[in-house]
């Protein structure tokens, strides 16, 4: 998935797709997961999250990396202060915090204030029901 996600971005870092350069070069455990593509997970966990909103802005930053097969959480909370705005973040296998954001909503429901989906990069991972927690 690295390999495509880099080819589809014009990405040609080899930390991306390359184990050997990636470790024994840049002095990374393992290849390293696109900033971008940890975004667009979260981005994907907002819809989860509130299917009847419309992301109208999406802001994130990257805080440390996230490495290939190693798990990760993803997590949403709505802002006290803010119905529309839900502040979100991504924790690596230790609970290491990786990326922060904040998904800017185009609606006017009341939403639930906590979601936390694991994530795993070794593979497909399963969906939540954001209402209840359960797998779909």
């Amino acid at each position: 998935m690295l390999f495509r996600y880099s080819a589809l971005t014009f990405n040609g870092h080899r930390i991306h797709y390359d184990q050997q350069y990636a470790h024994d070069v840049e002095g990374y455990k393992n290849l390293v997961v696109h900033g971008p593509l940890t975004a667009t997970l979260l981005q994907d966990f907002a819809q989860d999250c509130l299917p009847d909103s419309r992301l109208a802005k999406f802001e994130f930053k990257g805080v440390s990396p996230l490495f290939c097969n190693e798990t990760l959480e993803l997590q949403a909370q709505m802002d006290e202060d803010d119905p529309d705005r839900l502040n979100m973040r991504v924790l690596n296998q230790s609970g290491v915090l990786a990326m922060t954001a904040i998904a800017h909503l185009d609606a006017d429901t009341t939403h639930k204030a906590m979601y936390s989906r694991p994530r795993s990069t070794k593979g497909p991972s399963p969906r939540y029901d954001p209402k209840d927690g359960a797998r779909q």
